[in-house]
């Protein structure tokens, strides 16, 4: 909230990214028993934004989602394989720095034909449409996770540590 109002305040244009984590990391989210945090996570970014520039009488930040789209689905290397790089990602919650480039050429709108604007990369969310969002985000995984399952041998998910800023208030454990 603190780093919002101080942009606010300052008149600081500031586009706020949510980075496009691999698909397969939607899985270890899901596995973890975090869908449900990282779904409201996004809604209160959402809603403090707002807030925020209804508080101050100014116009909202964009907030940008890069869920599911044709580089977070790029497929992964069999198990095993250490010599097959993949084209978008260092690993599933690193992007390389072509998909950066793309997301800065979409969001600040350049004209880059590499930008498969059809497969909706980079979604910008306010209030009017967060709900939507998420609901297709959620539509997404599913089908994905069926197609994964089907096609994929099973990989085990290793331990891994995610974290999300979530209100305390927000959430009752």
């Amino acid at each position: 909230k603190e780093i919002l109002k101080i942009c606010y305040l300052q008149n600081i244009h500031l586009q706020i990214i949510i980075s496009p984590i691999h698909a397969r990391f939607f899985e270890v989210i899901s596995a973890k028993g975090l869908w449900k945090t990282y779904n409201l996570w996004l809604r209160e970014l959402v809603s403090i934004n707002d807030e925020m520039a209804s508080d101050l009488n100014m116009n909202q930040f964009s907030i940008w989602s890069f869920g599911y789209n044709i580089y977070t689905t790029e497929p992964l290397p069999p198990s095993g394989d250490k010599k097959t790089e993949m084209l978008w990602y260092w690993e599933t919650t690193h992007f390389k720095k072509e998909l950066g480039d793309l997301i800065l050429d979409h969001i600040l709108n350049y004209n880059n034909k590499r930008i498969n604007t059809d497969d909706q990369f980079g979604e910008p969310l306010n209030n009017d449409n967060i709900d939507k969002y998420l609901n297709k985000l959620s539509r997404l995984f599913n089908e994905a996770a069926l197609e994964t399952a089907r096609l994929t041998p099973k990989i085990p998910l290793a331990p891994s540590l995610v974290l999300f800023f979530v209100p305390s208030n927000s959430i009752n454990f």
